[in-house]
C-alpha cells in the first residue's frame, strides 16, 4: 500500500463486497476478457484471507471444504485460459484488481494481529469470524454473478456476430471457449450461493463494532483524498480518473449534506438557512459531479479504465469514514444516531471543506477539458457513447458522428483524441459543475452566522456504537479489529 490504510478488516470486506456489487450495475460482453483475466486474482486473494482468519485447534473443529472447492473451480479455469489461449493476454479488469488487493491486505492484517489458531475462540470472536467469511463469500457469490453475466452478453454478441458476417474461426473461437467459462461459473456461483443462503443478515448481525472516530476520520480521510485527486488530475487526466474524482466530491457532497440536515434538524444549524439555502445548493454539486462521472463512464473500458492505486485507496477510506457517520445498515441513519457519532457543531468546517475541495477539483476538470488534447478514448467506445442522449446531439449529428473517426481506428479498436462533440459535452458539464460548487460556495457562506458556538463540543472518541462488547484480553492494533 503507498500510503497507510486505517480501515479495519470489516470496512475492507465491506468495500469489497460494495465493489462487486457495483460491478452488476457496469458491466458489458467487452469487458468480459478482462473480467476472466483477473477472476481468479480475486478468488486466490479471498481463499487466502479466508485461511488467515482464526480457527480452533479442537481436534475435529474444520475450516470447511466450500472455499477449496471455490478455489479449485478458479485455478482450473485458470489452467484452461492458459492451454487454451482464451481470452489470452490483455488488460485485467482494474475493479477486480481493487477487491483482491483489499482481500490480500485484509489478510496480512490478520497475519500480523490475530492469533491463527486457539484451543476454542470466545463466542465474540467466532461471531466475527463467521461474520468475516460470510461477507466474504457474499462478495465472491455476486462477483461470479456479475462475470457469467457479462461472458454470456459477450458469447451472445458473438453469436450475432457471426450471423451478420463470416467472421474467421480465431474471431468466433470466444465462443464455445466462452460458454465453457460460464458453465464453470455458474457451478461456481451456486456453490457460493448455497453456502450464504439466507444467513447472511445473521451472520452480520452480531458483528463487533469499534467506537465511531467522528469528524477527526473524516476530515484526515478528506485530506488524502483532495492530494490525491489533484495529483492525479495533473498527471494522468485520462476519463477514467476524472470519473473516478467526480463520483468521490459526489459522494462527499452527498455526506455533508446528510451531516448538515442532521445538524439543522438537532439544533446544531439554523434548519431555515439549511432548508432554503444549503440543501439545494450541495443537491445541485451532487448532481453536477454524477453527471459529469456519468459522461466519462461511458468514454472508458477495460483496457481504459486504470487510475493510481493511491486514489483508490484514498476513495475507499473516504467512502469508509463517510458511511461509519451516515449510515446505520444499509439504509441512512437518522439524525439523531449521526448526532451521536459526530460533533456536529463542527460540520461548518466539513461543508467548507468539502466546498472548497470540490470547487477546486471542478475548475481543474474545467481547464482538462477546455481544450481536451491530454484526453483520449477509445475510437469505437467514443462512437457508441456520441450516439447516447447523455451527450446532447441532435438526431442528424448521430447519424453522422461516424465520420469523424479514421476507418482503422474503428476497426482495430485504437484510441483516439476526443472528437469535438464529446469533448464540448464534457467542457459543458464541467463548467455547470463550476457553477454549481460556486453557488454552492456563497451558500455556504451564510452558515458562519448561524452556527451555534459556545457549546462543549460533544466528545465522540469514545461513542461506542450500540450493542459494542469491549473484547477480552489484548486489544488488536488500530486497524486490525474484524469489526465496523
Amino acid at each position: 500500500m503507498s500510503v497507510r490504510d486505517p480501515r479495519s478488516i470489516g470496512e475492507l470486506l465491506l468495500q469489497a463486497d460494495i465493489t462487486t456489487r457495483g460491478l452488476l450495475f457496469d458491466v458489458t460482453g467487452d469487458d468480459a476478457p478482462a473480467l476472466l483475466r483477473t477472476f481468479g486474482e480475486v478468488v486466490e486473494s479471498a481463499a487466502e484471507l479466508w485461511r488467515a482468519l482464526p480457527t480452533s485447534a479442537t481436534p475435529g473443529v474444520a475450516r470447511g471444504g466450500v472455499m477449496s472447492q471455490l478455489e479449485a473451480i478458479a485455478k482450473g479455469m485458470h489452467r484452461t485460459q492458459l492451454r487454451r489461449n482464451w481470452p489470452g493476454a490483455g488488460p485485467t479488469d482494474p475493479r477486480l484488481v481493487s477487491v483482491a488487493r483489499t482481500f490480500t491486505h485484509a489478510a496480512d492484517l490478520l497475519a500480523r494481529h490475530a492469533p491463527p489458531s486457539a484451543p476454542a475462540l470466545s463466542a465474540r470472536l467466532e461471531t466475527e469470524v463467521s461474520a468475516a467469511q460470510m461477507r466474504t463469500m457474499h462478495a465472491l457469490y455476486v462477483c461470479s454473478h456479475a462475470v457469467a453475466v457479462s461472458v454470456g452478453e459477450h458469447v451472445r454478441s458473438l453469436h450475432a456476430a457471426t450471423a451478420m458476417k463470416n467472421l474467421s474461426s480465431r474471431a468466433t473461437r470466444g465462443i464455445p471457449r466462452g460458454q465453457e467459462a460460464l458453465s464453470r461459473l455458474m457451478a461456481f456461483e451456486q456453490l457460493a450461493g448455497a453456502y450464504v443462503g439466507s444467513r447472511l443478515v445473521t451472520a452480520l448481525g452480531g458483528q463487533h463494532a469499534d467506537p465511531y472516530a467522528g469528524l477527526d476520520r473524516l476530515m484526515d480521510a478528506l485530506a488524502g483524498w483532495d492530494l490525491a485527486a489533484h495529483r492525479s488530475l495533473a498527471r494522468t487526466p485520462s476519463a477514467a480518473t476524472i470519473a473516478t474524482v467526480a463520483r468521490g466530491q459526489a459522494m462527499t457532497a452527498r455526506c455533508v449534506q446528510v451531516m448538515a440536515h442532521a445538524a439543522a434538524r438537532t439544533g446544531q444549524l439554523d434548519a431555515h438557512t439549511y432548508d432554503r439555502r444549503l440543501a439545494s445548493a450541495l443537491e445541485h454539486s451532487t448532481q453536477a459531479f454524477s453527471r459529469l462521472a456519468r459522461l466519462c463512464d461511458a468514454l472508458t473500458d477495460a483496457s481504459t479504465r486504470k487510475i493510481k492505486p493511491d486514489l483508490w485507496e484514498t476513495d475507499a477510506e473516504l467512502q469508509a469514514a463517510s458511511r461509519e457517520l451516515i449510515h446505520d445498515g444499509t439504509t441512512l441513519a437518522a439524525p439523531e444516531v449521526i448526532a451521536g457519532r459526530a460533533e456536529l457543531s463542527r460540520v461548518g468546517l466539513v461543508v467548507a471543506s468539502v466546498i472548497t475541495s470540490g470547487l477546486e477539483v471542478a475548475t481543474a476538470v474545467r481547464d482538462i477539458t477546455a481544450t481536451g488534447s491530454r484526453l483520449y478514448a477509445p475510437a469505437q467506445l467514443m462512437l457508441n457513447a456520441a450516439r447516447q442522449e447523455i451527450f446532447g446531439l441532435g438526431p442528424g449529428e448521430r447519424e453522422t458522428v461516424g465520420n469523424l473517426f479514421a476507418p482503422r481506428d474503428l476497426q482495430l479498436g485504437r484510441s483516439a483524441p476526443l472528437i469535438e462533440p464529446i469533448r464540448e459535452a464534457l467542457a459543458r458539464a464541467s463548467v455547470d459543475t463550476v457553477e454549481a460548487m460556486s453557488a454552492a460556495s456563497s451558500a455556504a457562506c451564510a452558515l458562519g452566522s448561524t452556527l451555534r458556538v459556545g457549546d462543549e463540543p460533544t466528545a465522540t472518541h469514545d461513542v461506542s456504537r450500540p450493542g459494542h462488547v469491549p473484547a477480552p484480553g489484548k486489544a488488536l492494533a488500530p486497524g486490525a479489529g474484524l469489526g465496523r
